[in-house]
């Protein structure tokens, strides 16, 4: 068993419409040692916008030269094993633009719960989070940044690993629009009802 830290970088937040234009992996082992990393622009006909580029620095250049999106399948689906466990930050982003590419995790875990169960007070953002436990993070939103600080955000919480994990908190002001296989949802807010939890995509 493993861990599998990913991110994507996205044309846009809609899985169903937006493409993925840069993806970021680290494999860990069972003590969260690094054994592997793994990053690439993708390949996309769209066309950025000023705001996707000021975000993330990536340009049409990059993407117009990525990887196809049929080998980085490949790759990922290599990766992803049903012995390892995925990890993401917000994993309901990264692993709907996963089952896009028809990659399901079994196993997860979502840092950004992990910070919510534990620091139900403070912002579970991820420039947040590293400041307040001192993780570098000096390139926010490019992804082999943000998978490095996501990893070293897992160590942090080493030991309460598997009290969370396939665990989301949701809260009624900010339903999901894709819920993960094999998740059990914890509604932070009381009046946040079942119905509550996911939101049809663009509502």
């Amino acid at each position: 068993m493993g861990y599998v830290v990913l991110d994507f970088e996205t044309t846009g937040l809609n899985y169903k419409e937006d493409d993925i234009i840069e993806c970021a992996v680290i494999k860990l082992d069972d003590d969260l040692n690094e054994v592997s990393r793994f990053s690439t622009f993708v390949h996309t006909e769209k066309v950025l916008s000023a705001r996707i580029t000021e975000l993330t620095s990536i340009t049409q250049s990059d993407v117009g030269n990525g990887m196809k999106i049929r080998h980085l399948y490949t790759i990922l689906n290599s990766l992803i094993t049903s012995v390892d466990i995925l990890v993401c930050h917000h994993v309901p982003f990264d692993s709907a633009f996963l089952s896009e590419l028809g990659i399901v995790a079994s196993k997860y875990i979502c840092t950004k719960t992990l910070i919510s169960a534990y620091e139900p007070n403070e912002s579970s953002s991820l420039i947040a989070v590293c400041a307040r436990y001192n993780i570098k993070h000096e390139n926010a939103h490019h992804a082999m940044s943000d998978v490095e600080a996501t990893a070293n955000i897992l160590r942090e919480f080493r030991d309460e690993l598997d009290d969370l994990s396939n665990t989301l908190i949701v809260k009624a002001d900010r339903p999901l629009t894709f819920i993960p296989a094999f998740t059990k949802c914890i509604r932070l807010d009381e009046n946040c009802l079942p119905s509550q939890v996911l939101k049809e995509e663009g509502n």
